[in-house]
């Protein structure tokens, strides 16, 4: 097959399997339009191999970035990527501040405990005794993540009332179901959903702790508070039931004040002591570590070229989602490593970067500026995050938090020169097709696409795959991890296809990946 016949391969399913095929063929890999196209399941790590893997990470505790228990986690990972025989490299940088809790509550003057939902990282700390004071409601902050793009006109808009001078703050956050429908229309290249017959919601089924509708409140507002004179703080989830809420990390905390979260209930509770003038005392103590060492980890696997194949996820997380795409390119370059060099036709690099949790101090795209060679000699990236996740729905109605006996919807975020068609999308339309228990929406140059590997892609427009789910409890603490909320089975199945991603992108002709 010359260049101009690679060109000339036009978007159908049949021509572009032929043309990996033939590419794949030339290498000696079995054809991609076989049956189990391309991964020797003998050879890969088996479900109980992967999953006590899972289990080992959770193991380490909270893996918030720069914490004792993320470095340690780091040298395991780093550790089973060399004995994987991959050259590993470590990008080095002092500058994250570590802010760690150690005390919280809040409590009402006839002494009833109300149910802290979440710390508010980096929130100022009111010392042992806290701080005491009538609360003042402030407002109720609507929408979704994603309401501005879709309505400039929505973003909320908090009045500071002049009394909340000696107060603590109260500020309601309702969330929204995301549109589903709206934010992915046109932009579905593909569904697939072969055992459950659910499709693409066309809108979220229910509203979620993690979709960060305080990110749209004013970014001065905690400031502004204080030089109202507000005393703290506390941002109350109007419809997220109790066992929702619990443990989401909330990043929008400031040193300006105080600040805690509360659910459903303590929404109620605490508008119920606001009415009566009942004073609450808001206790929030942590540590912080200034300028503490961590590292980006790249590591290499060498292949007959040095075109690359850009493999991202990152270490740092505090429950058994956060983040199990580590543990996934652990075993993935295992199994690629084994494959005779000769075979492989471009080089793999993997970058974990640590800090994902913390952005504000360690962007993920920071490793880009110091290894911009990677970027250039990479013609495709590839990135995986939260997998074996099943859908677990809240009832406000209720205050329950359920099961729904289905896996989380995944998203399969893919992105190509828009002058050309998009391949990305046709493998992994390919990919997935063993999948018996994923429910994967495969989208095609989206807007709204919200894994963050895709900065290759926003940088540099190398063709990118962003593999993500986002369950309800992604962002929470919880005894177990929320271990118990994945799926072995699903979790294996979803390595698999990343496995089967990476050997398509391995086979494919440059023409239909990066252009020279």
């Amino acid at each position: 097959m010359n260049m101009k016949e690679l060109t000339a391969l036009n978007t159908s399913r049949r021509n572009f399997m032929a043309g990996v095929g033939a590419i794949a063929a030339s290498q000696g890999i079995p054809s991609a339009q076989a049956a189990s196209p391309i991964i020797d399941q003998s050879r890969f790590a088996s479900q109980e191999r992967l999953w006590s893997d899972v289990k080992t990470m959770v193991s380490y505790g909270l893996r918030y970035p720069g914490t004792a228990n993320h470095l340690r986690y780091c040298a395991f990972i780093n550790q089973r990527l060399r004995d994987a025989g991959l050259i590993v490299e470590q990008l080095e940088r002092h500058s994250l501040d570590v802010w760690e809790p150690r005390k919280w509550s809040i409590v009402s003057a006839s002494g009833k405990a109300i149910r802290v939902a979440a710390t508010n990282r980096e929130s100022s700390s009111t010392g042992p005794d806290g701080v005491t004071a009538p609360l003042k409601y402030c407002g109720t902050a609507k929408g979704t993540v994603f309401g501005a793009a879709l309505d400039p006109s929505s973003f909320p808009h908090i009045d500071i009332p002049a009394d909340v001078k000696g107060k603590i703050a109260l500020i309601e956050v309702e969330i929204e179901p995301l549109p589903f429908g709206r934010m992915f229309e046109g932009q579905v290249a593909a569904v697939v959903d072969r055992s459950h017959a659910g499709g693409m919601p066309a809108v979220q089924p229910m509203a979620t702790a993690w979709n960060n509708t305080e990110s749209r409140l004013p970014a001065t507002l905690e400031e502004d508070l204080r030089k109202a004179g507000a005393e703290g703080v506390i941002y109350a989830w109007a419809n997220i039931v109790d066992d929702d809420g619990q443990g989401q990390i909330r990043r929008n905390g400031t040193a300006a004040l105080p600040s805690l979260w509360v659910a459903m209930s303590g929404a109620r509770a605490l508008r119920a002591l606001e009415a009566s003038g009942e004073p609450v005392t808001l206790t929030i103590e942590a540590h912080v570590t200034p300028a503490v060492h961590t590292a980006t980890t790249v590591a290499t696997l060498p292949g007959m070229s040095d075109e690359t194949i850009l493999v991202w996820t990152h270490t740092d997380g505090m429950n058994a989602i956060q983040e199990n795409g580590s543990i996934a390119v652990v075993n993935l370059m295992k199994y690629f490593a084994g494959i005779p060099k000769e075979q492989r036709k471009r080089t793999i690099t993997c970058v974990l970067s640590e800090g994902h949790l913390a952005l504000n101090h360690t962007p993920d795209i920071w490793w880009a500026t110091q290894r911009p060679d990677i970027m250039a000699k990479a013609v495709a990236s590839i990135s995986m995050e939260h997998m074996g996740c099943r859908e677990w729905l809240g009832h406000p109605e209720a205050n329950t938090f359920t099961p729904t006996d289905k896996p989380d919807v995944s998203w399969a975020f893919t992105f190509a020169p828009e002058d050309k068609p998009n391949y990305l999308a046709k493998i992994m339309e390919q990919a997935l097709g063993e999948s018996t228990l994923a429910r994967t929406v495969v989208t095609s140059n989206s807007p709204f696409s919200f894994c963050p590997g895709l900065h290759p892609w926003t940088l540099a427009k190398v063709p990118s795959i962003g593999y993500i789910s986002t369950p309800s409890y992604f962002l929470a603490e919880a005894p177990d991890g929320h271990i118990s909320k994945l799926c072995p089975a699903l979790y294996h199945e979803q390595v698999l296809t990343m496995a089967r991603a990476i050997r398509l992108l391995d086979a494919a002709p440059r023409a239909m990946l990066r252009e020279a």
